[in-house]
């Protein structure tokens, strides 16, 4: 009977100081909205919002190099294909191909990451730089030729890796410097811009790249002209001791076609031969291309 008794007043108390508490906060609750209004008619600012941690760690040399790739495209391609030739041809090996070349096989033509930031006068950069890294049986097959490379295994894998300075002359001197797909010819290396999916074997007769120098000018929207200075055809290092130049022109009568016109000159035969090779080991080639373009 004398732990009811307790139990009872305990628990009587507790209610009491409950509220009590609640007067306290219901009171503490209108005296703060009482000073919002007060501070209201005297124009009192509000308090700022705390500043998070993610606004207080980004420092000004983080913004740099924030604003450094902002401009700077990543782009990544897979291109795999199956192919049948009904002819069974000996070893399953396609003739007059230059890329999709095994028969009856799923195939890895080629995969590709392609890092780049050109340059631009609007946005105040003169400077660019592009980097090419290919894998796959295409690049086996294009680059770094044992004919044309001292050390093919070293530059296999970089199909494309220069630098670009536009110089402030005229409308502007566009220069390249480093290793660089060929632009001569109609076919180029990715599946993607051609028409077909298939390479013509009159590619694997064409350059596939160059290592040196170019600049281009565009005289206005329709006419451009360009000169390179390079070590050779297909050549990362050069393996005599000459260069080979071009020159090229290319004519836009309309926003569909386009006229290339490329000359192409340099002795393409290693030291040891090219005093033996008929004309010194020297090789001339002038391409006259066409091409069109659909807009929209």
């Amino acid at each position: 009977m004398n732990r009811l008794v307790l139990f009872a007043l305990c628990t009587g108390a507790a209610f009491a100081q409950s509220d009590r508490e609640k007067q306290l906060l219901d009171r503490i609750d209108r005296l703060e909205k009482r000073l919002a209004e007060l501070e209201a008619r005297v124009g009192v600012p509000a308090a700022p919002p705390p500043q998070t941690a993610a606004a207080t760690s980004v420092t000004p040399q983080d913004r740099l190099i924030l604003h450094y790739f902002r401009d700077t495209t990543i782009n990544v391609t897979v291109d795999g294909y199956y192919g049948y030739n009904f002819n069974h041809p000996a070893g399953r090996v396609n003739l007059l191909r230059a890329y999709d070349v095994i028969s009856n096989s799923f195939s890895l033509n080629q995969a590709a990451l392609i890092i780049e930031r050109t340059p631009s006068l609007q946005a105040g950069r003169r400077f660019g730089a592009r980097l090419d890294l290919q894998y796959g049986q295409a690049t086996e097959a294009q680059q770094g030729s044992a004919l044309n490379e001292p050390r093919p295994q070293a530059y296999r894998s970089v199909f494309q890796a220069y630098g670009t300075y536009i110089a402030p002359v005229g409308n502007g001197l566009t220069m390249d410097f480093g290793k660089f797909a060929s632009s001569i010819g109609i076919e180029g290396n990715y599946t993607k811009d051609q028409i077909n999916y298939s390479r013509s074997y009159w590619f694997n007769l064409l350059p596939f790249y160059h290592f040196g120098f170019r600049i281009n000018y565009n005289f206005n929207d329709r006419l451009s002209g360009g000169y390179w200075l390079v070590n050779g055809i297909g050549q990362s290092e050069d393996f005599n001791q000459n260069k080979s130049q071009n020159l090229t022109f290319s004519v836009k009568p309309s926003k569909t076609a386009s006229w290339t016109w490329n000359y192409y000159t340099g002795v393409e035969t290693p030291e040891i031969v090219d005093k033996q090779a008929p004309g010194g080991g020297r090789i001339s080639l002038t391409l006259i291309s066409v091409g069109t373009s659909r807009s929209g």
